[in-house]
């Protein structure tokens, strides 16, 4: 596994008008994430896999996303749909996540229906927000089961239909079409009870909550963002002298305060998620599933880093100007892709309902967080 090299990254920021222009991640670069192990980050080492710290994978998502957002993105869905991997039967989990070049996508959301046929799960359904789906090899949907549990099952691509309905603001170069399957056998072995389940593997990664690990990608994605818009607007202003004006933008002390404010601001925030990840990983290291209280900060953690990353693009868009509204114009792209990200469920401002009855000493359920 090489991880995100410098030259990965240039790749990816040359090519990012390709990827908004094309509406999906071409195939080449999802190879190239493939070999280079970014969608194995969360996959067991037993199944050749990562079996990363959730800093590295915060790290890596974060990266890519600064040089364009939609690969992020695809990165993030991949990687974290695969943490599922320490939760399947040995045999099963090799069958899904044994390809080194494999490439994972789905929907958690219980959208599908699922009958029990003998050691089978009879499964149809149809689920958006299919992100990266073109390139993907097996789909994960969320489907209530006729037992009434809530489960998570495998399918290869080959059983999937790809909707092509993706026409967005922002993260264009997602693919995120809606999928259906109609009456695919799942053998029980590939399914997830995603409420009473527990992980098959000991490692402490798989003692960390599965919408926790989603929610930490997402947040990442933002992280990148908020890093590019610093770097756009900082490039746009040691360069541009606003009409009407003598000086460069970089030289107008309203800019240089705003600048320095967002920087804390976004620093701040990547703090605190990293700083949420070490309390987690230490009750998994000592073998404890982390608590209610740092389940709760997960969470938190990740939905201020994507809200503070939004209004640091904003901040960056304003002080760019009129030069920031075109469309090719880096800053553009950011912005809509930032305001996109904040709108998932994961890092929505419904997060701070359950997080603030834990802080306040109320019952929560476990599934909010």
């Amino acid at each position: 596994m090489t991880g995100v090299t410098d030259s990965l990254v240039a790749t990816v920021a040359a090519r990012a008008d390709e990827i908004e222009t094309a509406g999906r991640l071409p195939a080449d670069l999802a190879r190239a994430f493939a070999e280079a192990g970014l969608f194995r980050q969360l996959v067991p080492a037993s199944l050749g896999g990562g079996e990363s710290h959730p800093r590295v994978l915060v790290e890596s998502i974060e990266r890519v996303s600064a040089a364009d957002g939609s690969a992020g993105w695809c990165v993030m869905i991949a990687s974290t749909t695969a943490a599922m991997s320490g939760w399947l039967p040995a045999a099963e989990a090799a069958e899904v996540f044994g390809d080194p070049l494999g490439v994972w996508g789905g929907a958690y959301a219980p959208l599908g229906r699922a009958t029990r046929e003998g050691d089978q799960w009879r499964l149809s359904g149809t689920w958006p927000w299919g992100s990266g789906s073109q390139n993907c090899t097996w789909m994960a949907g969320g489907a209530v089961c006729d037992d009434g549990v809530f489960r998570l099952l495998y399918v290869p691509i080959a059983d999937v239909t790809i909707i092509e309905n993706w026409d967005v603001v922002g993260l264009r170069g997602t693919g995120s079409h809606d999928w259906s399957v109609t009456d695919a056998l799942v053998p029980v072995g590939r399914s997830v009870d995603l409420l009473g389940g527990s992980p098959v593997e000991p490692g402490p990664l798989y003692q960390f909550p599965l919408f926790g690990l989603l929610a930490l990608g997402i947040a990442s994605v933002s992280l990148g963002l908020g890093a590019a818009a610093l770097d756009a607007l900082a490039e746009l202003a040691g360069a541009k002298t606003p009409s009407l004006q003598r000086r460069k933008l970089a030289e107008r002390g309203t800019v240089q305060a705003e600048v320095a404010r967002s920087t804390a601001q976004l620093r701040s925030a990547r703090a605190y998620v990293l700083e949420a990840i070490d309390e987690a990983w230490t009750s998994a290291v000592d073998g404890h599933p982390p608590t209610i209280d740092q389940r709760a900060n997960l969470r938190l953690a990740a939905t201020h880093a994507a809200h503070t990353a939004v209004e640091v693009v904003r901040s960056a868009f304003t002080l760019a100007g009129g030069t920031a509204v075109r469309n090719d114009s880096p800053l553009a792209r950011i912005l809509r892709d930032a305001n996109v990200v904040t709108q998932h469920l994961m890092v929505s401002p419904v997060t701070y309902e359950p997080v603030g009855r834990v802080l306040l000493g109320l019952p929560v359920e476990l599934l909010d967080l």
